[in-house]
């Protein structure tokens, strides 16, 4: 079938002769000499390589005027190099010019010539891979530089000319009938160097290209082929991919009609502008996830012969969904469109508004019921890594996959580069397979986007690193993908190689971010504008980007841009939330989870960090701790009434990339818990899960146990004594000095019994005994833990407690912790002589004035300041033998120990804004002199803070 029908053309070439061309008659003697050659049969004695270059410069050079003699700029480059692999097309067409000493190059078409006898359309024999000349023309055009639109093949008898859209069609030229006036002055006219070349806008032939579409309903639609079967076709191309970018999708035969690119996706409705398609949608309707068919439509669909058409209709439903369009448009007459939006501003049939729902059809298409599957994507949104570790470790060797690798990646795997040597499996088991190359490329993409997870040190490590290195994505895809998939398949995955569609999302997602930051400010202002349309986006292309890499098992969760996405999609939800009146009301398990698994902990952290709460529903909340509940248990190991830390978890927690992503996943799931307004009631639901995690005790860094410490600081009446002892009972026999990987748990369990359970103490006198074994020889710190052991420790006991303090502070004192000591009220100030080492020790502190200097600023030394509170809670008598020790005193610093007596001669007001304990303020009530010179300043300068202290403390 040809391009341009004859009749198309007649309206064109009625004014165009040969006096129109020139030297129009020399062109066609250069046709003479090649034509004869033919004639005479000497052409096909020629090789291929002998005759090519001059074929190509006396017939496009010469005839069609692509000029190749200029040294500086020039039309025509024969044996033009690709710009991804190398490889080369016999000759280019468009703008080539030296450029910083190379060739730049714009193409516009491109050609493969072969020899008189080679048949264009069978398979190329002589090849490894066996392709036609027509599909190894194509090949380059993907890969040239520019944007070519134009392919030729041909063999000297016969020239095709091939728009880069199809191969199925084509105009094609013998070269005897080019002796003909009438066919000649048709070739020139299409495809000479005026006619394809334009640096600007579209050229002549490509907007007769557009204009034959629209008047031919832009694409040849077959009559014979009805649109249920060609939906089917369309959608079975991509087998092999879960996910297919819809804006894509939306540029397909047979959703756009129209022959040029569109713009027709937006928020989960695919637009078309296919006729049959509303006919279609006109005769169904999806009620509860299922497709029903009216009548009519099941006799046409009968009349029309379509095998199964409800099957059809359902996998085409399906297939979309999975690529985030869950709406359909149509419209009844491209036509009637066209002349009713005539003349209307911005109109445009490229673009998805303006029309669809006044001239046409709107369908819900969605057949997906919401449901978790055992895939190792859902189980890692679940939290459940114990199930993925099961259905790995119990996957038969042949019937490893992508999912296999992709759930060690999730789970993090990369001891003993084991991960490539999987992934490298798989390139072995996909290559060569149609069925399968979608697949295949994947694997190609995974190898390189993990190249920095491989370590040099472990097996193979160099050999892997140098293959990785060199691993040219570009040259698989010309080389290998290009010869085993389809045109549109094609296409697509060189989109995917080229992370277009993440780049695309990226874009999208920081324009509704930074829209929704717009529209809360406003809002906050006191403006009303409302942020629901960028919510929707926001969501949109959260499932998109999770759709187009977990569930095609695309590794990329670990790269920098991905992160980067997440974290802007749940800012932009954030800012929604805090937008007053307009904004969204509440968050979701899936914005939730996908913070929780993707969003970087820190950058989690300090996006929650002045947020209350985030607001949620019960079943949100319900479904939120059920996925915590699982992940704590993925850790345990029960039977027989005994606990134990899961063995295969255990053992994963070895590789040291997979601990340091669980324990981020940790500690993001319990901020996130911590921020959802759990009732006691809701914690009670997981109390168990925590008690046996703690028991079973894996191996977590302390500081990844804040969220779940604070948890139960908060939720404590969620807990029993009971329960707080069974933890203690496993972790006090492991406190060790210097060691405080269970300090967070630890003291927030102390708080919290001590808090809650007042009346019922540990009588264990053992366990107390081990605790203060363990902490002998320790430091500060260390002790600090048996001080809050004290206050949930039986009083017969507690005498154990004090008599290591004891020992402690008389061998190596402390004066921080006999701080603190004191003021949780385990020690009085008349115990033994420790005051007096006190006292000496805030002494020996002190610095020369009271002050020190840091970065340039002087700062108060706190250890007098420290030890005035002391004296003043305690109402340590002023005439203490300690204080004879209490010598090199600044002005301030004496105020602060003796206000009373102190000569206010020497007073600075200025001293009450660093003197800011109520302990030490109330001693200032009714004292006169401050109470002056406080008023004077207040009158001369009012400070609002220490008119508050004026009024609370001194009058």
């Amino acid at each position: 079938m040809a391009i341009f029908s004859a009749a198309f053309l007649k309206q064109y070439l009625k004014d165009f002769d040969a006096g129109k061309v020139v030297d129009f008659y020399g062109r066609k003697e250069a046709l003479r000499r090649w034509i004869d050659s033919i004639e005479s049969g000497r052409i096909d004695e020629e090789k291929e390589i002998a005759i090519k270059s001059s074929f190509v410069n006396d017939f496009f050079g010469k005839v069609l005027g692509y000029s190749y003699g200029n040294s500086n700029n020039w039309l025509l480059q024969q044996e033009q190099k690709s710009f991804t692999d190398g490889s080369r097309c016999d000759a280019a067409f468009g703008y080539f010019g030296m450029e910083a000493g190379k060739i730049g190059a714009d193409v516009k078409m491109v050609a493969e010539f072969k020899g008189s006898t080679a048949d264009l359309d069978a398979v190329q024999k002589e090849r490894i891979v066996k392709i036609s000349a027509v599909d190894q023309a194509f090949l380059y055009a993907a890969k040239t530089p520019g944007n070519c639109h134009w392919v030729v093949v041909c063999n000297v008898r016969e020239i095709r000319f091939y728009h880069y859209s199809s191969q199925a069609v084509f105009q094609s030229y013998q070269l005897a009938d080019l002796l003909s006036d009438d066919r000649l002055l048709e070739m020139i006219f299409l495809f000479q160097a005026e006619s394809i070349l334009t640096r600007d806008g579209s050229a002549r032939t490509d907007k007769l290209y557009e204009l034959s579409k629209k008047q031919e309903t832009a694409v040849q639609i077959n009559p014979t082929v009805h649109i249920v079967d060609e939906l089917y076709t369309v959608m079975k191309k991509f087998d092999g991919l879960a996910c297919v970018d819809p804006v894509y999708l939306a540029n397909l035969y047979p959703f756009n009609v129209l022959g040029q690119r569109v713009w027709h996706y937006e928020r989960g409705v695919l637009h078309t502008t296919n006729p049959a398609i509303f006919q279609l949608l006109s005769g169904l309707v999806v009620l509860e996830e299922q497709v029903v068919l009216s009548k009519a439509l099941q006799q046409q669909l009968s009349d029309a012969q379509v095998i199964d058409p409800l099957r059809k209709v359902e996998f085409v439903f399906k297939r979309l969904n999975q690529a985030i369009i869950y709406y359909l448009t149509a419209v009844e007459d491209l036509d009637q469109v066209r002349k009713k939006m005539k003349g209307t501003i911005g109109f445009s049939l490229n673009h998805s508004t303006g029309y669809s729902k006044d001239y046409g059809i709107i369908r819900s298409i969605n057949v997906s019921k919401e449901v978790t599957c055992d895939c190792v994507s859902c189980l890692y949104r679940e939290l459940d890594f114990k199930a993925i570790i099961s259905k790995l470790n119990h996957t038969p060797a042949e019937q490893k996959d992508l999912e296999y690798a992709f759930g060690k990646y999730l789970l993090g795997v990369s001891s003993n580069n084991e991960m490539y040597f999987e992934l490298e499996a798989l390139e072995t088991k996909y290559k060569g397979l149609d069925a399968h190359i979608a697949q295949y490329l994947i694997v190609k993409m995974n190898l390189k986007n993990t190249a920095g997870k491989y370590f040099t040190d472990a097996r193979q490590g160099p050999a892997i690193k140098s293959r990785l290195d060199n691993l040219d994505l570009d040259a698989v895809v010309a080389y290998e993908v290009d010869l085993f998939a389809g045109a549109d398949l094609r296409r697509y995955l060189v989109q995917m190689k080229d992370g277009v569609l993440i780049e695309r999302i990226r874009h999208e997602v920081t324009y509704s971010m930074e829209r929704t930051k717009e529209i809360m400010e406003i809002n906050l202002r006191g403006d009303v504008i409302h942020a629901f349309d960028q919510v929707k986006s926001l969501d949109t292309y959260r499932w998109m980007l999770y759709r187009f890499t977990q569930a095609d098992y695309i590794m990329t969760e670990h790269l920098s841009i991905v992160r980067s996405i997440y974290s802007e999609i749940f800012q932009g939800y954030i800012y929604s939330f805090l937008t007053p009146g307009v904004g969204m009301e509440s968050f979701d398990e899936h914005m939730l989870i996908d913070a929780v698994l993707h969003v970087p902990y820190t950058t989690l952290a300090k996006m929650l960090e002045n947020i209350p709460e985030l607001r949620v529903d019960v079943d949100t909340r319900k479904v939120m701790l059920g996925k915590v509940s699982k992940m704590l248990r993925s850790h345990v190991k029960k039977g027989f009434g005994k606990v134990w830390e899961d063995p295969d978890m255990k053992a994963l927690m070895l590789d040291f990339t997979a601990a340091m992503a669980h324990y981020d996943v940790f500690a993001a799931a319990f901020l996130v818990v911590g921020k959802m307004g759990c009732s006691d009631a809701d914690i009670r639901a997981i109390t168990r899960d925590v008690l046996d995690f703690l028991i079973a005790d894996p191996d977590y860094y302390d500081q990844h146990m804040e969220g779940l410490a604070a948890l139960i600081e908060k939720h404590c009446n969620a807990f029993t004594a009971a329960g707080f002892l069974e933890i203690l009972e496993e972790i006090i026999p492991k406190l060790s000095t210097h060691n405080h990987k269970y300090d967070t748990v630890y003291n927030g369990i102390c708080i919290s019994w001590c808090k809650h359970f007042p009346d019922e103490k540990i009588s264990n006198e053992k366990l107390i005994r081990q605790a203060v074994v363990n902490h002998m020889g320790g430091s500060n710190p260390d002790y600090l833990r048996l001080a809050n052991l004290w206050f949930i420790t039986s009083p017969d006991l507690q005498g154990l407690i004090i008599a290591e303090f004891d020992r402690f502070l008389s061998v190596n004192f402390n004066g921080s912790l006999y701080e603190r000591l004191l003021h949780d009220q385990l020690l009085r100030v008349d115990h033994k002589d420790f005051f007096a080492d006190y006292v000496k020790n805030q002494v020996a502190h002190n610095t020369p004035g009271g002050n020190f200097h840091s970065d340039g600023k002087v700062l108060m030394n706190p250890s007098i300041y420290n030890l005035a509170i002391v004296v003043h809670r305690f109402d340590v008598p002023l005439d203490h033998p300690a204080f004879l020790a209490l010598k090199g005193l600044s002005p301030f610093q004496k105020w602060m120990i003796d206000p009373l007596n102190f000569d206010y001669g020497n007073f600075d007001v200025a001293w009450l804004n660093q003197a800011t304990s109520p302990v030490f303020l109330k001693r200032l009530k009714g004292k006169q002199e401050v109470i002056s010179a406080v008023e004077k300043l207040l009158q001369k300068d009012y400070d609002p803070k220490l008119a508050e202290r004026y009024f609370k403390y001194l009058v």
